[in-house]
């Protein structure tokens, strides 16, 4: 799948800039603390955002032409990338389906990006290598070596005591999305006992709720130092499991199905709008028509007011509850696979770096604490990755400074 990168703030100053012969000087200072901005929302917020306010260079008269011209380009095409990981499958030739051409690395992308290419009703999927699969892989070949099990994750109890005790404790190091500092943090916060609260978690900690405050107003109300209260009762089917917080972009099309009375497809639409950078007249004319369609449903002007502005101020932010599941899978997996063979799993993790948050002395400390023992390195039981020997961790001979393949190989072969 290709990828149409457009114009945003940072790319449409130093682009026109260039093509005007401003000073560099200017161009930087103009691009100086800008993130993921618009050009319009750029020159909207200038006056009122005090890392833009401060510069006072969106404000300069002689400027004003230069922002116009930078506005005026906003949004526009500017080159063709690679999906990181989208594929496109067709029932036929996808030459007479969508416009081809060879990317730089020497790849087939199409023409057409994600949306269109959804628009057009061709399968799409989005593969990404994980080597957290691989830890997986490894643990549970390991697991059946050492204690001669089988272990079917698809069978093991989602909601293991053991396991979630770990996570509460902090104990995730090394498992996959609920290892950094923040997850380790939410943890201690969140209590959580079940798997749909490592959905939760991983919903909550992403950089957008986090500055929303949103953990600030979910968190006391799951542990009974607020109330659950619903601006209207059709919310509570839509926001529900989440006692009244907008947490996944699901929700924003529930909502605007339950409230307003759209249809799926047009609640999904909706849907697309609210989490994408929208100017001021936009969301004004959105908000119309969301407040019109909540009325004609029996909901009065002011409840269906608020309800948009919780959308707007959410939607943004909002995580896809389909793709933090299948985070979760994986995660509980992994955590699971700590808790009951802390030896094996660690050993997959040390032997699968660089991954993850931490440097592999922090892996072997954390398996120390966890009651692991590690053995050191020994040319004649070493082998080329970490492996257990009686519930404890043997050092791999790749951890010897300047040990190349060929001399593995070579000692490996004796």
């Amino acid at each position: 799948v290709g990828t149409i990168n457009t114009y945003m703030a940072r790319g449409a100053i130093r682009d026109a800039g260039k093509a005007l012969q401003l000073p560099q000087g200017v161009i930087e200072q103009a691009c100086n603390g800008i993130h993921h901005l618009s050009v319009s929302s750029l020159l909207e917020y200038a006056g009122s955002r005090p890392e833009l306010k401060k510069s006072g260079i969106y404000k300069k008269p002689e400027l004003a032409e230069f922002f116009r011209l930078c506005a005026a380009i906003d949004g526009f095409p500017r080159h063709m990338s690679v999906h990181l990981g989208g594929l496109v499958i067709g029932n036929g030739r996808l030459a007479d389906m969508v416009p081809l051409e060879w990317s730089g690395g020497g790849d087939i992308i199409s023409q057409y990006d994600k949306d269109d290419v959804e628009r057009l009703g061709i399968v799409k999927m989005d593969l990404l290598a994980l080597p957290t699969l691989t830890v997986i892989e490894d643990t549970l070949s390991s697991i059946k070596k050492n204690h001669g099990v089988d272990i079917d994750l698809g069978k093991i109890d989602r909601n293991d005591p053991e396991a979630f005790a770990m996570l509460r404790d902090g104990r995730s190091i090394g498992t996959f999305q609920l290892e950094s500092p923040a997850q380790r943090e939410m943890a201690g916060r969140l209590l959580p006992n079940r798997f749909e609260d490592i959905i939760i978690s991983i919903s909550l900690v992403r950089p957008g709720p986090l500055k929303s405050s949103m953990d600030k107003v979910y968190l006391p109300r799951r542990h009974g130092k607020e109330p659950v209260t619903y601006l209207h009762h059709r919310l509570k089917n839509a926001l529900g499991e989440t006692l009244g917080v907008i947490l996944y972009q699901e929700q924003v099309l529930k909502v605007a199905h339950d409230l307003a009375g759209m249809s799926y497809a047009d609640a999904d639409g909706f849907r697309r709008a609210m989490t994408h950078d929208r100017a001021e007249e936009e969301m004004e004319k959105m908000r119309d028509s969301f407040i019109s369609s909540a009325s004609r449903n029996g909901v009065s002007r002011v409840i269906a007011g608020k309800v948009f502005e919780q959308l707007a101020a959410f939607a943004a932010y909002g995580f896809c509850k389909a793709h933090a599941a299948a985070y979760a899978e994986l995660a509980y997996q992994t955590l699971w696979l700590k808790c009951h063979y802390p030896a094996e799993f660690m050993a997959a993790v040390l032997s699968n770096q660089p991954m993850g948050y931490y440097p592999s002395r922090v892996l072997v400390a954390d398996a120390r604490r966890s009651g692991v023992s590690i053995l050191p390195l020994d040319v004649n039981c070493s082998s080329g990755s970490y492996t257990v020997e009686n519930g404890a961790i043997r050092v791999s001979l790749r951890q010897l400074k300047g040990m190349s393949e060929e001399a593995l190989e070579s000692i490996l072969s004796e």
